[in-house]
């Protein structure tokens, strides 16, 4: 590793640490220095800032750090700076709108940057061990923010996510346990290299898929979605509608990369296709918004799988089509000015004008 790449490898794994201390300091800090209580949100939006500030862009080399658990290249830069965007608009939401009662913002804020982390590892993930660490970490703070209010709604959607996601989880590690039997190194280059797999490599990479299709949200793996966003708060379903799936989608097109032919891409074809299709059709008959922009989330996930079968050029495509559908994303879980009454469930906030809000205040 010459100076340059070193260099970069450093600038690049601080903005991740930078980020882990400011989550131990919006939880930690205020419960010994009275005079920060109620500044966690300046606090973590500051952190997300400067790391912004301080990203640079990645040499066109592949990194590998830890023994290649991380692997540091342009996409992973790319994609790390748009988790760490997504993050603070998130936070701008979030102060503008506090989601949880003042006593848990230390904890809304320390969840909201540890699932950050994880979204960040994932995407960097260069084995399945790594990648699946990766996904608990997302996961995880993820099940307790969607029920941060302590409301009825809130904590069914979180046990229904994190029943799901204890399921995806069990047939991600399942999948891995099998591809272990077969093959000794689970970095996703060893594996590209491995050759065709047989019956017994099959069945794990299946396995696999389905566990990291259930984060995609990938027909019929979607389940958990429309609840999940529905019981959580706002800004935490703005947060997985636009950042989540992004760890996701990079895994899967790692797996898909793997198979130049075969049922597996057959597998990836069905998902993407009838995804796309499905939940713009079961998105008709919702009433609620925040249900029918679950829904929407749905099928742009498929959208994104129907890229892959593009190559490279493909994924280029949604390097660029996530960051936008993010921004989308973003803007429809913001209250915008429309009228209430154009939509059907819609209820306007008590005391507020005809044209202030979409969406309820919770």
């Amino acid at each position: 590793m010459n100076s340059e790449p070193f260099a970069y490898a450093a600038n690049a794994l601080s903005g991740p640490l930078l980020l882990l201390l400011a989550a131990f300091a919006c939880l930690l800090a205020p419960l010994f220095i009275r005079a920060l209580r109620g500044t966690q949100g300046v606090i973590a939006l500051s952190a997300v800032l400067i790391v912004l500030a301080f990203l640079k862009r990645a040499p066109l080399v592949e990194i590998s750090c830890f023994n290649g658990a991380l692997l540091l290249t342009p996409a992973s830069a790319y994609l790390w700076a748009f988790a760490f965007a997504v993050l603070a608009a998130v936070i701008l939401l979030s102060l503008a709108r506090p989601p949880a009662h003042e006593d848990s913002g230390g904890e809304y804020y320390f969840l909201l940057f540890m699932a950050t982390l994880g979204l960040a590892a994932l995407i960097a993930a260069g084995d399945l061990f790594t990648a699946f660490i990766a996904l608990e970490l997302l996961s995880l703070p993820l099940y307790a923010l969607a029920g941060i209010r302590r409301s009825k709604p809130g904590l069914e959607a979180a046990y229904k996510y994190f029943m799901l996601g204890a399921f995806g989880s069990a047939l991600t590690v399942m999948g891995i346990a099998l591809l272990n039997a077969v093959y000794p190194d689970l970095a996703f280059a060893a594996l590209m290299q491995a050759g065709a797999p047989d019956t017994l490599a099959l069945a794990g990479f299946v396995l696999v898929i389905a566990g990291f299709a259930f984060k995609t949200a990938l027909v019929p793996f979607h389940m958990w979605v429309p609840d999940a966003y529905e019981g959580a708060p706002t800004q935490i379903s703005a947060f997985m509608g636009a950042a989540v799936k992004a760890g996701g989608v990079i895994v899967l097109w790692r797996l898909f990369r793997i198979f130049e032919f075969g049922p597996v891409r057959e597998i990836f074809w069905w998902l993407a296709a009838v995804t796309a299709v499905a939940a713009n059709l079961m998105a008709l008959a919702q009433t609620g918004l925040k249900r029918l922009l679950a829904y929407s989330s749905i099928a742009h996930a498929g959208y994104l799988a129907v890229a892959f079968f593009g190559g490279q050029r493909g994924f280029e495509a949604v390097l660029y089509y996530l960051p936008v559908y993010a921004m989308a994303t973003i803007g429809a879980f913001r209250p915008w000015p429309l009228s209430c009454s154009r939509w059907p469930g819609c209820r306007r906030w008590p005391g507020s004008s005809p044209s202030s809000s979409l969406f309820p205040r919770r």
